[in-house]
């Protein structure tokens, strides 16, 4: 019982750092408040959705609230510019996925968690980044993250485009099942935006 104690205390101290840690890191762009922790919980649903162990969906909820931690070493500027980025602009941007993993990586309490935050952009289809990984090189944890990030990033108010519409986010990424979603995680995500309506149902589009 006293060792059991001990493990649930540090999960909670664990999970508090993240929680801390991707307040920072959403703080540094003002249209991303709040995107890790809604992607956490997004993906902690369509964890338990897919029958994953209580254990499995804390340490997934932890990596989606670091995913993008690596954004602490892009310049502001480039986080809040209103237009389309450049080629250049584009390719900086995308070295925070591999910042998130140095990052983690070097953090001894959250180094396991440093290859699902690293390859939350890739795509099973292997056109995704940083590395160009493709189908089982992808874990079904990072499938999950992928889909849950996704997912919030269309939903959310960004500088270059506002919010978009959850149906119409639905059949864009339905689009892309097989290519750069796992069909599992995307039927889990409707799974679960049904259960929100359902509960919800003076949320329109939810």
């Amino acid at each position: 019982m006293a060792g059991e104690a001990v493990t649930h205390a540090e999960d909670d101290r664990l999970d508090a750092m993240a929680a801390a840690l991707a307040r920072v890191v959403d703080a540094a762009c003002s249209f991303t408040h709040g995107h890790s922790e809604r992607v956490a919980k997004l993906a902690g649903e369509l964890a338990e959705e897919l029958g994953l162990a209580p254990a499995t969906r804390r340490r997934l909820a932890r990596g989606a609230l670091l995913h993008d931690i690596g954004k602490l070493a892009i310049a502001p500027a480039l986080l809040e510019k209103p237009g389309r980025l450049t080629e250049a602009e584009y390719a900086a941007m995308k070295t925070h996925a591999v910042h998130s993993e140095n990052i983690l990586r070097s953090m001894a309490v959250f180094a396991d968690l440093a290859p699902m935050a690293g390859a939350h952009h890739e795509r099973l289809d292997g056109r995704g980044y940083p590395r160009g990984l493709e189908g089982a090189e992808i874990g079904l944890e990072t499938r999950i993250l992928t889909v849950a990030d996704v997912f919030d990033a269309l939903t959310s108010t960004r500088p270059y485009r506002p919010a978009m519409p959850v149906e119409e986010v639905l059949a864009m990424m339905s689009r892309e099942i097989g290519t750069a979603f796992d069909p599992r995680c995307f039927a889990a995500l409707e799974a679960v935006l049904g259960r929100r309506a359902s509960f919800r149902p003076d949320l329109p589009g939810l």
